[in-house]
């Protein structure tokens, strides 16, 4: 699915732009959504608020979904990336919606800069995105470019799944590279939380952890040998972030 930044950072006469990377994303794909293992897309678009475009099963052809990309509207405004991350995992990824068990989910989130609304939240929305299970490139263009938080949004490693130009004119060229990305991504579903956010019943391994919060300690049972072990992490808050994205 895409995550497109339609706030005021990104120019009336250059969205149409960002509209036709997408199309171009789409055109690469394998969309088929009478076939178990093919691809379906959705889109959020986002400002100040995030709103939804399409889900997955909005449109069944390719042809109807490249219709409906070049109809989103730009928006203008402030840039709240936590906003469009918690939407897409809320709204999107729900059986009703087109999402189907088994099938792993990517999305493409689209920025031309920082987030300057709900900043804290962005890195914690990734994060609970990944623990959804939910595989995450990055795109980005301009300069400069807030990397530590592109990094955090990406999933690890970051050096795979964010892709970054100065201009709007060099967006086409990132198409194979993104498309590859997709194809060669393996998302996997994290195991690495904050202390507040342990198994709800600790001997129950297959009762889906909720993300309750974020703290500055952390364990992760992939590294640890013990659920109780923790690290201390005495870094600010997007330090930490980053940190817990690279514990994996």
């Amino acid at each position: 699915m895409f995550v497109i930044d339609g706030s005021g950072s990104i120019r009336h006469e250059r969205f149409h732009e960002v509209l036709d990377f997408m199309t171009g994303v789409v055109q690469q794909l394998e969309i088929n959504p009478d076939r178990p293992n093919k691809v379906r897309v959705a889109a959020v678009c986002f400002n100040t608020q995030a709103f939804v475009e399409f889900y997955l099963n909005t449109y069944r052809t390719k042809q109807d979904i490249i219709h409906a990309i070049q109809r989103i509207n730009y928006l203008g405004g402030r840039t709240n990336i936590a906003g469009a991350l918690s939407k897409m995992r809320t709204d999107i990824f729900l059986p009703y919606r087109g999402d189907r068990e088994g099938v792993p989910n990517f999305a493409i989130v689209f920025t031309d800069g920082a987030a300057n609304l709900d900043e804290t939240e962005t890195l914690p929305q990734a994060i609970a995105a990944r623990v959804d299970g939910v595989h995450i490139v990055s795109v980005a263009v301009g300069r400069p470019l807030n990397m530590p938080e592109l990094q955090g949004i990406a999933s690890d490693p970051f050096e795979a799944n964010l892709f970054t130009v100065e201009s709007f004119d060099n967006l086409p060229g990132l198409i194979p590279q993104v498309v590859a990305a997709l194809c060669d991504g393996r998302p996997f579903r994290a195991f690495a939380f904050p202390v507040s956010c342990l198994f709800q019943k600790k001997r129950d391994r297959e009762k889906k952890p909720k993300l309750l919060g974020v703290t500055t300690t952390f364990c992760s049972p992939t590294k640890i040998p013990s659920l109780h072990h923790t690290i201390d992490c005495q870094l600010p808050t997007h330090q930490t972030m980053g940190m817990l994205l690279n514990l994996l």
